[in-house]
């Protein structure tokens, strides 16, 4: 199962790299990573690509922090690799915030998503993208792999004409309002945690395909992009999804959720989007019908007890590594004994902190006592 990475040595780098210069490098995989691209120097860059990407089996192409790289600049680099003799798998373009809203719509028309190439992680974090920008990126993505409908072209395209606004939502009806609302969250200066990598299961096979299997949308203010994040779940290729720091809203939040039974998605990372116990609670129901293995709640505003039973029983007999809390309202003490229970859930659907068994709902609020 393929899993976000960045090529080697790419942060160390990243801020080492002088304007304008490039490096191909042989590694595992092979990479070629560039820093402060322009449309000038993607010139020289594209030939370079074109002349030895084959040759040294390129397959991966960081093109990061270029904030003046165009659209003609783009178009070279992305035809360049991909070539017919390269087959590249990791496309990385984080912080090059230029084309925001055009950029979905640059790579379709560079023939990033069409057949027969071999692209299976896609990096555009922090390109200054909204929900217009995840709309058109659904959309080019669903006609790519022929399961668009009627119904999700009207969605989506109400989403680029009116952002839906924060409200009540389906999943949160029987789920008492927040007292307030969190405060904002400030786009991360750089790539947050990456979650962890499990390994595939006994006799899996890895998925092949034409389309990203990991999607990296971090950092881009997409707030009220529900419809377009719901509609990517649908995609059948994509495994690994990351919205961290992207400001979304609770009626985000419930889309995702209601998406995650249907879809064929292995992680999802949701840090540092400002989530309190509220949304988590309306998040469990769906998170226990999914098949995620891996979920980021990172950097939230997650402090409830009985919002973390709720989390226990649903994400119950999967891997208590997948579940990244850290940076929360919880005390240590209180996440180490949660992350402990998680190999204790009962059968019956109770939680186990440390000597103390509590059913959901129990008015001890899982401290073993009634206060």
């Amino acid at each position: 199962m393929a899993s976000f990475h960045s090529p080697p040595c790419c942060d160390q780098q990243r801020s080492s790299s002088a304007p304008g210069k490039f490096t191909i490098k042989q590694g595992s995989p092979n990479y070629c990573l560039a820093n402060h691209v322009t449309d000038v120097s993607a010139t020289a860059l594209a030939l370079s690509i074109s002349n030895h990407g084959a040759r040294l089996k390129l397959a991966s192409l960081a093109i990061r922090n270029c904030p003046n790289l165009q659209k003609e600049g783009l178009q070279k680099l992305i035809t360049s690799a991909l070539r017919h003799d390269i087959q590249l798998r990791f496309l990385d373009l984080g912080f090059c915030p230029a084309l925001a809203d055009e950029l979905p719509s640059e790579l379709l028309n560079a023939g990033l998503f069409v057949d027969g190439t071999t692209l299976q992680e896609l990096n555009i974090q922090g390109c200054g993208m909204t929900h217009q920008g995840v709309a058109v990126l659904a959309t080019d993505l669903m006609i790519a792999t022929k399961t668009i409908t009627s119904s999700v072209v009207d969605d989506l395209h109400q989403q680029r004409l009116n952002p839906p606004q924060d409200g009540p939502c389906a999943l949160s009806s029987t789920v008492p309002p927040l007292s307030a609302a969190p405060p904002p969250i400030p786009l991360l200066s750089a790539a947050p945690p990456l979650l962890p990598k499990l390994p595939l299961s006994e006799g899996a096979v890895p998925f092949q395909s034409s389309r990203p299997q990991c999607l990296d949308l971090s950092n881009n203010v997409i707030s009220g992009s529900g419809p377009g994040l719901a509609a990517l779940l649908q995609l059948p290729e994509l495994q690994d999804l990351k919205l961290c720091g992207c400001r979304l809203t609770r009626d985000d939040i419930c889309n995702v959720g209601e998406g995650l039974p249907l879809s064929g998605l292995l992680g999802l990372d949701l840090g540092h989007n400002g989530i309190a116990s509220g949304e988590l609670r309306v998040f469990t129901a769906p998170l226990q019908r999914s098949g995620l293995q891996r979920l980021g709640l990172q950097g939230n505003a997650i402090g409830r007890v009985a919002a973390l039973q709720a989390l226990g029983s649903a994400w119950g007999r999967r891997p208590p590594e997948g579940l990244c809390l850290e940076q929360n309202l919880l005390e240590p003490d209180e996440l180490f004994a949660f992350m402990q229970s998680l190999s204790t859930i009962s059968k019956k659907g109770g939680i186990r902190f440390g000597n103390s068994f509590c059913r959901l709902g129990c008015p001890c609020n899982g401290r073993g006592e009634v206060m």
